[in-house]
C-alpha cells in the first residue's frame, strides 16, 4: 500500500474511482490512513449482483455482450457516478481489478474522452 500512497501524492492525485465490486473491496480495501490522502468514489460494476431478470431477459450472446448489456442497462448509476467524479477532476485515478478486461478498458477510454473534453489538452 505504500508504493499507492506514494503513487497519489507522487501525481497530487486527489480522487480514486474504484470500479471494484462489494466482494472484491472487502477482500483488499484501502487503509484509513490513505482514505486520508484522497476522495474515495465507489462505483461498482459488479457482475455478480445481476438482478434475476436481468439473467431472465438479456443473458444471451458472448461473456462480452452480456457485460456490456450490463453495464448499460444495471450499472448506469455507477457509469454516471463515476464520469461525474472525472468531470469534477482534474487528475483522478481508475482502480478495478478487472482493467485488463476489454469492457473497462472501454470504460477508461470512454471516461478519458469526457475528461479530456472538460479540459481540453492541458493534460500532463
Amino acid at each position: 500500500m505504500k508504493l499507492f500512497e506514494e503513487f497519489i501524492s507522487e501525481k497530487k492525485i486527489k480522487t480514486v474511482i474504484d470500479l471494484r465490486a462489494e466482494k472484491e473491496v472487502a477482500e483488499s480495501n484501502y487503509t484509513e490512513n490513505s482514505l486520508k490522502n484522497f476522495i474515495w468514489v465507489h462505483t461498482p460494476f459488479d457482475p455478480w449482483s445481476q438482478s434475476i431478470e436481468f439473467q431472465a431477459t438479456h443473458h444471451q450472446g458472448s461473456n462480452m455482450e452480456i457485460a456490456y448489456r450490463f453495464f448499460s442497462i444495471e450499472c448506469k448509476h455507477s457509469i454516471k457516478k463515476a464520469v461525474e467524479a472525472i468531470l469534477q477532476e482534474q487528475k483522478f485515478y481508475c482502480h478495478s481489478l478487472l482493467c485488463r478486461k476489454r469492457q473497462n478498458r472501454d470504460f477508461y477510454f470512454y471516461a478519458s474522452l469526457a475528461f479530456r473534453s472538460r479540459v481540453g489538452n492541458s493534460l500532463q
